[in-house]
């Protein structure tokens, strides 16, 4: 899934699940000219073990709120 931002950064939602589980993984990415680099990484675990990776970045709540749940919705369909 890509979507464009207000402020121009184009961004890209990659979710990756294991078939039958409710293990996944979420990767945002900006794929910005001037971005390109990984944003983000979401990980949810079967167990409800929830880990967040920021990789260093400053990224607003809401940011990170938002494409959490686009994840969540991408999954349902599975």
């Amino acid at each position: 899934m890509y979507e464009r931002e207000p402020d121009g950064r184009l961004i890209e939602l990659a979710v990756l699940s294991i078939p039958e589980t409710d293990d996944w993984v979420a990767e945002i990415w900006d794929l910005s000219p001037d971005g390109g680099k990984l944003m983000l990484v979401y990980k949810n675990g079967a167990t409800g073990e929830l880990q967040l990776d920021l990789l260093g970045n400053k990224i607003e709540l809401e940011f990170a709120l938002r494409w959490i749940g686009a994840a969540r919705a991408e999954l349902r369909g599975y």
